[in-house]
C-alpha cells in the first residue's frame, strides 16, 4: 500500500507543479502585451469647435474635436445630414466638405454612437446667388419697362380721347350755332367786329366790353365767327 500511495501521489504533484507554471507563464505574457499595447477607453464624449456657422460651397474647413476622455480613440465619423455637406475624419480634426446651399442643423456621430454638440449651419453658393439677382434684376427691370410702355398707351389713349371729345364738343357747337341760326336765336357782337358770334363767352370776345346781343339782322353781319361756329 505504500508503494501504491507513492506512485499515486507523485502524478498529481507534478501536474499540479505543470499547471501552477503554465498559468504563470500565462500572466507574464498577459503582463506584457497589456504594458507594450495598453487598452484604450471608449469614447464618451465628442465636442465641435465651430468658429463660424455660414460658409461657402467651395469652403473646405478643418473643425477641431474635443473629446473624453482625451485618450479615446476615434474610429469612425459621420455626419447627421449629408444631403448638405460630408465629413472625414483626417488628422486628429474633422473635415467638413459642403455639397448643396440651404440650412441644416447638424451634428457629428463618431464610433457610430457618440453624438457631438448641434449647431445650425447655412451654406451659400455665391455664383447661383449672383445668378439670382442677375434674374430678379432683369425682371424687375422688364416689370419697370411693362408699367412705362402701359402708362405711354394710357396717356396716349387719354389724349385721343380728350381730341375726340374736344371733336364732339366742336362738332356739336357748330350744329347748335347753325340751328341756331336756323332757328333766327340769338348772336353775339361787337361794333367793330365784322361776325356775329354764338356765344357771348367765345374766346375772341374776350378782350370786348361792350358785347351785344340780337338776331343776325340785327347784328348787321354778313357771316359767323369761325371760332365759336
Amino acid at each position: 500500500m505504500t508503494i501504491f500511495f507513492a506512485v499515486k501521489k507523485s502524478p498529481d504533484k507534478r501536474k499540479k507543479r505543470k499547471r501552477i507554471l503554465v498559468f504563470g507563464i500565462i500572466t507574464i505574457i498577459s503582463f506584457i502585451i497589456m504594458l507594450a499595447f495598453p487598452s484604450t477607453p471608449d469614447l464618451q464624449k465628442l465636442d465641435v469647435n465651430w468658429e463660424e456657422n455660414q460658409f461657402e460651397i467651395s469652403d473646405e474647413v478643418y473643425l477641431d474635436l474635443d473629446y473624453m476622455p482625451d485618450n479615446a480613440e476615434i474610429t469612425s465619423l459621420e455626419i447627421s445630414d449629408n444631403d448638405i455637406a460630408s465629413v472625414e475624419y483626417k488628422d486628429g480634426k474633422a473635415l467638413l466638405t459642403f455639397k448643396k446651399e440651404g440650412t441644416a442643423e447638424i451634428f457629428f456621430i463618431a464610433n457610430d454612437s457618440v453624438e457631438s454638440n448641434k449647431e445650425t449651419i447655412t451654406v451659400v453658393d455665391p455664383i447661383a446667388e449672383a445668378k439670382r439677382e442677375e434674374a430678379k434684376k432683369e425682371a424687375e427691370e422688364a416689370r419697370l419697362k411693362a408699367e412705362q410702355e402701359a402708362q405711354r398707351k394710357a396717356e396716349e389713349e387719354a389724349q385721343q380721347q380728350a381730341v375726340l371729345q374736344a371733336q364732339q364738343e366742336a362738332q356739336e357747337n357748330q350744329q347748335s350755332s347753325q340751328s341756331q341760326v336756323q332757328s333766327g336765336g340769338t348772336v353775339y357782337w361787337v361794333t367793330n367786329g365784322e361776325v356775329y358770334h354764338s356765344t357771348a363767352d367765345c374766346p375772341t370776345l374776350s378782350r370786348s366790353k361792350n358785347i351785344y346781343s340780337g338776331t343776325i339782322s340785327e347784328s348787321g353781319k354778313s357771316r359767323p365767327c369761325k371760332v365759336c361756329h
